[in-house]
């Protein structure tokens, strides 16, 4: 459970608050061949993006090392879902999906596949849908997990990885994020909302559960 109702506030409403511009690179060496560069993935917005070393991904690299160990197995899946590169053999490296104004060193070419639009999408495809934040029960476990302070790009990394639009409650907008269906919880009884897609339209379920045990090998278990 988070730590408190205001805590949850405040990380909340300062990553909605903030649209983040893209980030462009310059034009890529007609010289560099196709198998050194890196793969393009989506993020679970969506958004197109390369797949790296962890060390290379700034963003997620700060939200990895602000993390209390150990992690919580929801918590864990939720990122295997949201960034871990598909891999074709057990022996590849371990890839992350970053958003490109987070990979150090930047690339200098621009992912050859367009934004995706439409739908929430998971590295592993698991099913998932927009729906408000503190419905998605591993996204409120990582947020009561963080320490104090949080990491200058989680914020950045929200607005990229997961903020699919916003909906209002009781006059406060509540911003949407792409969520595991299996993880989504039920809404609270008698509530009033007025829904704003920005991105991705909302996909409900009609049963939601808690998200199961995680099943990370050894090696994903160590991020």
């Amino acid at each position: 459970m988070v730590n408190s109702i205001g805590w949850i506030i405040f990380v909340v409403s300062f990553f909605s608050r903030n649209c983040y511009g893209q980030f462009f690179f310059g034009g890529g060496s007609q010289e560099t061949s196709f198998e050194t560069r890196p793969l393009p993935c989506f993020l679970p917005t969506g958004k197109a993006a390369f797949c790296v070393a962890l060390k290379e991904c700034t963003y997620l690299s700060d939200l990895v090392k602000n993390l209390q160990k150990p992690i919580p197995g929801d918590v864990a899946l939720l990122l295997k879902d949201s960034f871990f590169c598909p891999r074709k053999r057990p022996s590849d490296d371990l890839e992350i999906c970053c958003p490109l104004e987070a990979i150090d060193p930047p690339e200098e070419d621009k992912p050859p596949l367009p934004d995706r639009r439409g739908s929430c999408l998971t590295q592993t495809g698991t099913a998932a849908s927009c729906a408000a934040y503190n419905r998605c029960s591993p996204f409120l476990q990582l947020l009561s997990n963080l320490r104090r302070p949080v990491p200058r790009t989680l914020p950045k990394l929200m607005q990229k990885t997961w903020v699919c639009g916003s909906e209002n409650t009781g006059g406060f907008r509540i911003p949407k994020i792409c969520c595991p269906n299996d993880a989504i919880l039920d809404e609270p009884p008698g509530r009033s909302t007025t829904t704003t897609t920005e991105a991705v339209p909302e996909t409900t379920t009609s049963e939601a559960t808690t998200t199961p045990a995680s099943t990370l090998t050894p090696e994903e278990q160590r991020y």
